[in-house]
């Protein structure tokens, strides 16, 4: 006998619900059952299933040095360089992280100096997870570079993992 599809629709809340206390027991997640109410069932199967992709990836991956994931590459300290030599080792660098998933954007004016020390003293000396994702993370720089590094951690906290890896 064929199931309707109040019956198939009640039987993916249920084991949404299952899902949620596995996530609980497992992760320390709680949800806020208004928080999912509105969603439908299955977009919030598939929701739920992936944060425990997420969770148990993260679970079992090693972290890395920023610097270390993208090659160790050479580089000069900022004040070395030249404006037209920073713009162009500004763009080597910028590259070679995007090369690794890792994509550092500015949306304000931020000079290519200020952005160029976050890369080299900053970013390259945050641990990040080392997963195997195919998304690409982009870190906006927007506030004044002294407070650069509290927003930036503080970003990376709420994400799960360090740097630079985006869904």
């Amino acid at each position: 006998m064929k199931k309707s599809n109040s019956q198939a629709r009640e039987e993916v809340k249920v084991g949404n619900e299952i899902l949620k206390m596995q996530l609980n027991a497992e992760f320390g997640m709680n949800f806020n059952n208004e928080s999912t109410n509105e969603l439908p069932p299955e977009i919030e199967r598939a929701w739920l299933k992936s944060i425990q992709r997420f969770e148990k990836a993260y679970a079992e991956n090693k972290t890395i040095l920023c610097y270390d994931l993208i090659g160790k590459p050479d580089y000069a300290f900022a004040e070395t360089l030249s404006k037209k030599a920073l713009k162009t080792e500004l763009k080597r660098l910028l590259d070679l992280l995007e090369e690794h998933q890792i994509v550092v954007d500015c949306i304000s004016d931020i000079s290519d100096l200020e952005v160029y020390k976050f890369v080299t003293e900053k970013l390259f000396q945050e641990e990040i997870l080392h997963l195997l994702l195919t998304k690409k993370l982009f870190i906006q720089l927007d506030l004044h570079p002294t407070i650069l590094r509290s927003t930036f951690r503080s970003f990376v906290i709420a994400n799960r993992f360090s740097v630079a890896i985006t869904f």
